[in-house]
C-alpha cells in the first residue's frame, strides 16, 4: 500500500477509535446550535435588516485610517466603547472586504463554541446528564440565537470569553501548569478589555483560587502569572488612552454617562426614561447646552458631576433605585421587549420563569453538596458581582444575556434534582400501595 494511503488509513482509524458516544452527542448538539443560528441569519438577510451599532462605525473608521473613533453626543469619541470587538471587525473587513455576513458567521461560531464550553463546565464539575441538558438549552436559547445571528454586536464574543475564563478559573484549583496560567490570564485580559465590569469578579476569583486550591504555593503562581498576562493585554490600551487624553483612562470613557443614565431624576435605571423617551432625547436643555462646548473627557466629567450630585442629594432614591435595578437585572426592566411584539415578551417571560426557578433550586441544592460547593460559590461570585455593579449604573437585558449560559447550568442541576425527587416520591407511593 502506498505511504500516503497508509497515513490516511492510520489517521482515520485513530480518529474513529477516539470518537465516543459522548463526542457524537456533543457534535449533534453543536450542529443544532449552528443550524438554528444559520436559519435565523438567512431569514434576517432575506426579510429584515441586520442591526448595526457603534462597533461598525469604529471598524469603518479604522479601515479608513481615521483611528478608533465614532460620533457620539455631537463629538468624536476615541475611547467610548471597548476595543476588542470593533478591532476584530476591522481586521476581518480589512482582509476580506466590508462583508457583514462574515462578522455574523464569526458571532455564530462563538455562540456555538459557548455551548461547548457550557457542556465542558457541567460535565467536568457536575455530571454528564446535566451537561447535555445545559448544552442543548444553550443551543436553543433565544437571546443567544438573536444576538449572534441578527445584529452586529459584541454579546456573543464576551459571553464566550466569560464562559471560557470561568472554566479556566474552575480548573485552576487542580491544574497549575504554566500554559494553563497564561491562557487564563489571556482570556481574563481579553474579557476585561472587552467588559471592564468583569474585573471585580476576577479579583474575587483569585481569592477563590487561593482558598480552595490544595497547593497554596502553586495557587499563588496561578494568580501571579494570570495577573501578568492580564496586565500585558490591558496595558497597551491604557497607555494609548493616557497618551491621547493626557490623563488615566482605564478602558472606556463612557462609564460616567452610564452612571448618569441610571441615576438622574427622569431615570428608572434603563436607557428608556419615565417619559418613554430614550436617555439621549431626555437630556435637559441646560445640560445639553453645556455638553456642546465640551470634548469627550469634558462631557464625561459633566455626566459624572451630575450623577454624583443626584446621588448625594437623593441618597434614599439612589438606594431604592439600586435595589430596583438589581431586581430588574434578574427579572425584566420596564423597558424590556419594547422593540418586539407583546406576545414575544409574554412567551419569553414564561420561559425565563421556568429557567430562573430551576436555577434557584439547583443553586440551593448544590450548596449542600460538599464536592460541588466550591464551583457554585464561584458561579455565585460571578452572578453577584456582575449584577450588583450594573445595578449601580444602568442595565439592559443584554447585560444578563451574557451570563445566562451559566444560569442554564444551574437550571439543569435543579431540573434533574426535581426529576429525581418526583421519581423517588412515585416509587415510594408504589411500594406503599404494594404493601397494602
Amino acid at each position: 500500500m502506498p505511504l500516503g494511503k497508509r497515513i490516511i488509513f492510520l489517521v482515520t482509524d485513530l480518529f474513529i477509535k477516539n470518537v465516543t458516544e459522548r463526542h457524537l452527542k456533543l457534535c449533534f448538539i453543536l450542529l443544532i446550535a449552528l443550524g438554528v443560528r444559520i436559519v435565523c441569519l438567512l431569514y434576517y438577510t432575506v426579510y429584515l435588516e441586520i442591526r448595526t451599532f457603534e462597533y461598525e462605525k469604529v471598524a469603518f473608521n479604522l479601515i479608513q485610517g481615521n483611528g478608533f473613533m465614532f460620533e457620539f453626543l455631537d463629538n468624536q469619541y476615541r475611547a467610548g466603547i471597548a476595543p476588542v470587538f470593533p478591532v476584530l471587525c476591522a481586521f476581518i473587513y480589512l482582509i476580506f472586504g466590508h462583508n457583514q455576513i462574515l462578522i455574523l458567521l464569526l458571532q455564530i461560531a462563538l455562540s456555538t463554541a459557548t455551548c461547548a464550553i457550557v457542556f465542558f463546565i457541567t460535565e467536568k464539575f457536575l455530571n454528564s446528564e446535566c451537561a447535555y441538558l445545559s448544552a442543548i438549552l444553550s443551543a436553543l436559547h433565544p437571546s443567544m440565537i438573536i444576538y449572534s445571528s441578527t445584529m452586529l454586536h459584541s454579546v456573543s464574543l464576551y459571553s464566550f470569553l466569560i464562559c471560557s475564563s470561568l472554566f479556566l478559573m474552575m480548573v485552576s484549583i487542580e491544574s497549575h501548569g504554566l500554559r494553563h496560567n497564561i491562557l487564563l490570564g489571556f482570556c481574563t485580559g481579553l474579557c476585561v478589555l472587552e467588559r471592564a465590569t468583569f474585573l471585580p469578579f476576577y479579583v474575587l476569583g483569585w481569592f477563590w483560587i487561593l482558598h480552595y486550591s490544595m497547593d497554596k504555593k502553586k495557587a499563588k503562581s496561578v494568580i501571579l502569572s494570570s495577573i501578568v498576562a492580564l496586565f500585558l493585554i490591558v496595558t497597551p490600551w491604557v497607555i494609548r488612552n493616557t497618551i491621547i487624553f493626557k490623563q488615566f483612562v482605564f478602558i472606556q470613557t463612557n462609564q460616567w454617562v452610564g452612571l448618569w443614565i441610571g441615576n438622574n431624576p427622569q431615570s428608572w435605571g434603563t436607557p428608556m426614561m419615565y417619559s418613554g423617551k430614550t436617555w439621549e432625547d431626555s437630556i435637559p436643555d441646560d445640560l445639553r447646552k453645556k455638553l456642546k462646548s465640551l470634548d469627550e473627557i469634558g462631557q464625561m466629567e459633566l455626566f459624572k458631576a451630575e450623577a454624583l450630585t443626584f446621588i448625594r442629594q437623593h441618597p434614599s432614591q439612589f438606594i431604592e433605585r439600586t435595589i430596583k435595578k438589581l431586581y430588574y437585572f434578574w427579572w425584566f426592566p420596564p423597558s424590556a421587549g419594547l422593540l418586539y411584539p407583546a406576545s414575544y415578551r409574554i412567551i419569553y417571560k414564561i420561559y425565563y420563569t421556568v429557567i430562573l426557578t430551576g436555577a434557584i433550586i439547583g443553586l440551593i441544592w448544590a450548596l449542600t453538596v460538599k464536592k460541588v460547593r466550591p464551583i457554585i460559590i464561584l458561579v455565585l461570585l460571578l452572578f453577584s458581582s456582575y449584577s450588583l455593579l450594573h445595578s449601580f449604573y444602568y442595565l439592559e437585558g443584554r447585560h444578563r444575556f451574557s451570563i445566562e449560559p451559566i444560569l442554564l447550568i444551574c437550571f439543569s442541576l435543579g431540573a434533574f434534582k426535581v426529576f429525581r425527587l418526583i421519581n423517588v416520591s412515585r416509587l415510594s407511593r408504589e411500594l406503599h400501595w404494594k404493601k397494602q
